[in-house]
């Protein structure tokens, strides 16, 4: 199913993006309650208009909590994937470009890290810093950093077949020049597909971290932090687990039918170039 020439993913998935990220955006700003507000003559209190996805065990508005948690969570997918990229791009274009025995170095280097699962990965180096929203973003961010050297790095390597590369380098330009002005212009695509993928990922991994006790502390709130006090909470009443729940549910298909929808229609591109 197309809508125009773009997938149908492509637009859900874009749609579901847009509307999480102008949803983090409001939170910021404003919220319709004070999220940290008790009001313990409420506690529990199912949905009302006033309240549309009713009260925790505290008498907080769960939607102001929602929206003050939501920057939180999706700067983390954000945040942490742009670490992960910041830190992958680099050595794969390195390891692509040098190619014999640096690049083998560099990947049963990466070997290793990729044979440990990457929230585990994370949780290692949450020992090492300490637990907080930012440590817990800056342990995804190196935690999903090989897969990304991983991934790119075979994609350098077919760029670097490429008649420009040849070119490059019959004029004497430098490596860096090649691996920067004339190999990463010509692979962000797939770049940004897998970053987007991997936003998906790190979100939930950064809720999983927070429903620990190892992201985001109390009494601030992300959504993995919501749904461990509504999963505590869940024999007095479902509402205040359901709101952030389904939330990290539908962010995560949104992120990851953009990045899927738009790896497919670049791969039909292709194949249309080509035919």
């Amino acid at each position: 199913m197309k809508r125009g020439d773009i997938d149908t993913s492509v637009w859900v998935g874009g749609s579901i993006t847009v509307f999480a990220v102008l949803f983090a955006i409001l939170g910021f700003f404003w919220q319709p309650f004070d999220p940290l507000m008790i009001d313990l003559t409420s506690r529990f209190a199912d949905p009302s208009l006033a309240h549309p996805l009713g009260k925790d065990g505290f008498g907080r508005d769960m939607l102001s909590r929602l929206m003050a948690g939501a920057w939180k969570s999706l700067t983390m997918g954000f945040g942490a994937t742009f670490l992960a990229l910041s830190i992958g791009v680099p050595v794969a274009l390195f390891a692509g470009y040098m190619r014999g025995w640096v690049d083998q170095l560099i990947m049963r280097v990466v070997d290793v890290f990729l044979s440990i699962p990457s929230l585990v990965f994370a949780l290692i180096i949450i020992v090492s810093l300490g637990t907080s929203h930012m440590n817990a973003l800056i342990a995804l961010g190196i935690a999903t950093s090989p897969r990304f050297v991983r991934i790119i790095r075979t994609i350098v390597m077919d760029t670097m077949a490429h008649d420009y590369v040849t070119a490059a380098r019959a004029r004497g330009e430098t490596a860096l020049f090649i691996q920067y002005r004339e190999v990463l212009p010509n692979i962000w695509p797939p770049i940004i597909i897998e970053g987007s993928i991997n936003v998906g990922f790190a979100l939930m991994a950064g809720a999983a971290l927070s429903y620990l006790g190892l992201g985001t502390q109390p009494p601030a709130a992300d959504w993995g932090v919501l749904v461990r006090d509504g999963q505590q909470a869940i024999n007095q009443s479902i509402w205040p687990l359901l709101g952030p729940a389904i939330t990290i549910s539908i962010a995560i298909v949104g992120f990851n039918l953009l990045g899927e929808g738009l790896r497919d229609q670049i791969a039909r591109t292709k194949v249309h170039e080509h035919g």
